[in-house]
This record gives C-alpha cells, sequence and structure tokens, in this order.
C-alpha cells in the first residue's frame, strides 16, 4: 500500500515537471521563429537599381534611319559618308594633303545643298579654311550653294610635313525631325594643283622645277602624283547616330569605339530604368500566420500560445491542484 502511494506521488511529481517545462521549450521555439522569417523576406524582397549617372560623353541616339546622312566627294580626295541624328547643329569636313613638294598655286570650288547645311563666313574664314595660305588666298561666293578658292605664293604652302588641312568647312545644320531622313552631299573639285621645289638661294619657287599634278579639274596627272607622293584624306565630324537592334544588349554599350571616338547607346532615362527580367518568378514566403491551402500547416499553427512564463506557472498551478485533488481522493479509497 505504502509502496503504492510513492509510486503516484512520484509518477505525479515527473508528470508535473514534465508538463512545466514544455511551454518553456514552446517559448523558446516562438521566439527564433519570427527571426528567421524576417531572414527569409530579407533574402526574398527585390533589391532597388542603382541609378546611373549622367554620361558626360556624345549623345549616340539609336534609331531605325538617321535624320541626316552627309556624302563628301570629291574628283580628287576620298570619299566619306556619315551619319547624323536629329540633335545635330553643325558638321565639320575637312580635306587633307600631304605633298612631296610645296604648293606653289591651287583653285578649286566647293558645292553644297543650302536647304539643309548652312555656311557662315564668320565660322569659315580664309585662315580657317586653308590655315597655310598666310593671307595669300581669295574666296568668293556665287549663289547660295558654291564657293570657290584660289591661292598663290612664291613662298609655296608647305604641306611636306604632315597631313595638314587643304579645305575645311563648318556648317550649320537646319532644324532635323526624328522622323525624316534627309541626305546631303558636299561636293570639292579641284581645278587647279601646282607643286614646286624650292630655290636653294631665294627659297622660293623654282619655276624649273613646277608639277602640274592638276591642270583642270578633267585632267589629273596620275604619274606627276605618283613622283610627287601626294596623300589624300577626307574626315567629317563623329557619327552621333547609331542603328537600332532587335536584340538588346546584355551590357550597356557605352565606351570607345574603334576610331577612338566616345559613345553610349542608352539615354540617362534608359539607363536607370530597371531591366525586366525573364527568369521564372519565384513565390516569396508570405508573412502573416495563414496558410495557403494544400500546404503543411506551420508548427506554430498548433501549439498553445503558452509562450510567456505566466502562462506556464498559471498552467503548473492547475496541474498541480489537479494532481493533489486526485492523490486525495485516491487516498480516500485505499483507506
Amino acid at each position: 500500500m505504502t509502496k503504492r502511494i510513492i509510486s503516484s506521488v512520484v509518477f505525479s511529481v515527473i508528470a508535473l515537471a514534465v508538463i512545466a517545462l514544455l511551454p518553456l521549450s514552446v517559448f523558446a521555439e516562438k521566439v527564433e521563429t519570427p527571426a528567421e522569417a524576417v531572414s527569409a523576406t530579407e533574402s526574398t524582397e527585390p533589391t532597388e537599381p542603382t541609378a546611373t549617372a549622367e554620361p558626360t560623353t556624345v549623345n549616340v541616339i539609336t534609331g531605325d534611319f538617321p535624320a541626316l546622312t552627309v556624302n563628301a566627294i570629291s574628283n580628287y580626295f576620298p570619299k566619306v559618308s556619315t551619319e547624323y541624328n536629329y540633335t545635330t547643329d553643325e558638321i565639320t569636313i575637312t580635306y587633307w594633303l600631304r605633298s612631296g613638294l610645296p604648293v606653289l598655286s591651287t583653285q578649286w570650288y566647293m558645292t553644297y545643298d543650302a536647304a539643309v547645311l548652312g555656311f557662315s563666313e564668320e565660322k569659315n574664314t580664309p585662315e580657317t579654311i586653308c590655315p597655310l595660305t598666310r593671307g595669300a588666298a581669295v574666296i568668293s561666293r556665287e549663289g547660295e550653294d558654291t564657293i570657290r578658292f584660289n591661292a598663290t605664293d612664291i613662298r609655296l604652302l608647305d604641306f611636306t610635313a604632315d597631313l595638314t588641312p587643304f579645305a575645311a568647312f563648318v556648317f550649320d545644320v537646319t532644324e532635323l525631325y526624328p522622323e525624316d531622313a534627309v541626305m546631303s552631299k558636299v561636293d570639292l573639285t579641284v581645278d587647279v594643283l601646282c607643286v614646286s621645289p624650292r630655290d636653294p638661294q631665294t627659297g622660293l619657287s623654282d619655276p624649273t622645277g613646277e608639277v602640274w599634278v592638276i591642270s583642270n579639274s578633267d585632267e589629273i596627272d596620275s604619274k606627276a602624283d605618283e613622283a610627287v607622293r601626294i596623300t589624300t584624306k577626307t574626315t567629317l565630324s563623329p557619327s552621333n547616330f547609331a542603328l537600332a537592334t532587335t536584340a538588346p544588349p546584355t551590357e550597356p554599350p557605352t565606351g570607345i569605339d574603334a576610331d577612338g571616338n566616345p559613345y553610349y547607346i542608352n539615354t540617362p532615362d534608359e539607363a536607370t530604368t530597371a531591366p525586366i527580367s525573364t527568369a521564372p518568378v519565384v513565390p516569396t514566403k508570405p508573412d502573416d500566420n495563414k496558410d495557403k491551402p494544400n500546404d503543411k500547416p506551420r508548427k506554430e499553427n498548433y501549439l498553445l500560445p503558452t509562450g510567456s512564463l505566466a502562462y506556464a506557472l498559471i498552467c503548473f498551478g492547475v496541474i498541480t491542484a489537479c494532481a493533489s485533488a486526485l492523490f486525495i481522493m485516491r487516498k480516500r479509497e485505499l483507506y
């Protein structure tokens, strides 16, 4: 009889201890759960894209076609064609020359499309068109689209050092529109090009050694050209237009092209826009305690809300009272 009483008491104490510790374990588990939920939320939340600084290089605009295409041609200099967008205000065309002998005399005329290109005498003086003339040049206008130039100097124009501007022009571009596609032409025709060696005594032109490379616009002496070792080149202002492509580039193509000209494709507004992701969307863990249908219920949903110490003490007191009542009733039955 006494052993049964002792066993009942020991069993009640053990049961009370286990039940009392259970709420504390629940409390510890529920404290860790919010920390995990916050960590999951921070890892799945998309980060806001970093804004790209506004580019300071030439503004290259993409499109299906350029607003302006300029063709620089000549009967003696190489042909060059360049495309521009509708923001273009002016362009510069330069015909370069290097000769084995200094130039004694030259004469040429240039025609252009006056409806698209404007010729300003303030921007195009004899010194800027051909810097080596030193005031020996004469420029005249014929109508709205023709410029004539001639220069003769017995002191000679020294084009022997390196490629030097033979004829350079700055044109103002009329107003362009994105929906327009305008083509324009600038044509330089060289009528006369005579070179001569220097007289070692006077330093002036030696008449006995004069070479007529071009006697008129239709007669170019190719043998004289090769003998004098003349090199020509034509340049235009760098293009600020790029043809649009159907496939977007993987990286912003801002940088330096093969000719050393800076460029970029995206405008500042496009550069700061977050790219559209084509990856499948992975659902993130919801922040509330509501579970989706057919999902496994969370552990905290079927645990008793006894996470605080006060709840644990109340439960312990109720269980102790019940165990004491059970022990007293059991003792009465024994006696």
